[in-house]
């Protein structure tokens, strides 16, 4: 899969997210709200990723020296990304899975911030 390379635009597009950019990709009025749409697809992705890998390691699926030291570090990276978009999603509506919410919750009550991840990224 080659989204980044053909989309170079996603991971800027994750510093840019507001509210506003739903209404935008439903009603795609012009190029930029159709990019949107694109960036919307590749959140939807990753979020999958990160419940399948979730979802194996609870079921054992995984080693848990792979989980801690390369999936769980993939996971929180994937999530920091985006976190202005899925805090949107967790917030108005269930819209993200129990999974990914469990994790997100564990990890914020162990100390770790979503959104000073975020922002980490860009500096």
């Amino acid at each position: 899969m080659n989204f980044r390379p053909t989309h170079p635009k996603i991971l800027s597009q994750g510093f840019q997210w507001d509210s506003d950019c739903f209404r935008r990709i439903y009603e795609q009025k012009d190029e930029k709200d159709q990019e949107w749409v694109i960036y919307y697809s590749y959140v939807e992705m990753a979020l999958g990723f990160c419940n399948e890998v979730i979802y194996a390691a609870k079921r054992g699926l995984l080693e848990k020296v792979a989980y801690e030291q390369h999936y769980l570090p993939l996971l929180k990276l994937l999530l920091a990304e985006h976190q202005p978009i899925i805090q949107d999603m967790m917030r108005d509506e269930p819209y993200v899975s129990q999974l990914i919410r469990e994790l997100w919750d564990n990890l914020a009550a162990e100390g770790w911030n979503w959104e000073q991840a975020h922002l980490k990224l860009k500096s």
